[in-house]
């Protein structure tokens, strides 16, 4: 519980149409990803990405104040396979939807993701994937 007047501050990862990196990764996942094989249920993991979204539920909680903004980030990696081992490696509902491909899926998106970040995202000795992220402030 925050004391009456505090502020309040969160990040939260910016989802398509405005991240490339989850576009990228939902994307080719849906292309060449087995029928069937989805993320475990569980809340929008980018539902405060979006402005409208973020004031409701931060208003309902009664919070006021709200501020939304979105911050110019970059995940860099010096492989190109660095991507898709971030979200193997480092987080939960990805990773559970990475691992329960089937072994060609995987290895498709593996390869996919892969090919995709060395060509679009060369940024001198490393690759630079967008992957912006929404500020949100508020006062309880």
């Amino acid at each position: 519980m925050l004391r009456k007047g505090a502020r309040f501050a969160m990040t939260v990862w910016c989802g398509p149409p405005v991240g490339p990196a989850y576009e990228l990764l939902y994307r080719i996942i849906k292309q060449h990803g087995a029928p069937g094989i989805a993320a475990p249920p569980g809340p929008d993991f980018h539902l405060f990405a979006n402005p409208a979204e973020a004031e409701r539920l931060l208003s309902e909680a009664g919070f006021s104040g709200i501020e939304h903004s979105v911050a110019d980030c970059a995940w860099r990696y010096p492989r190109p396979e660095g991507f898709v081992e971030m979200f193997e490696r480092g987080t939960v509902r990805a990773a559970m939807v990475l691992t329960s491909q089937p072994p060609q899926h995987r290895e498709a998106i593996r390869k996919a993701i892969t090919d995709e970040v060395r060509t679009r995202y060369a940024d001198g000795d490393g690759w630079r994937v967008p992957a912006p992220a929404a500020l949100i402030s508020a006062r309880s």
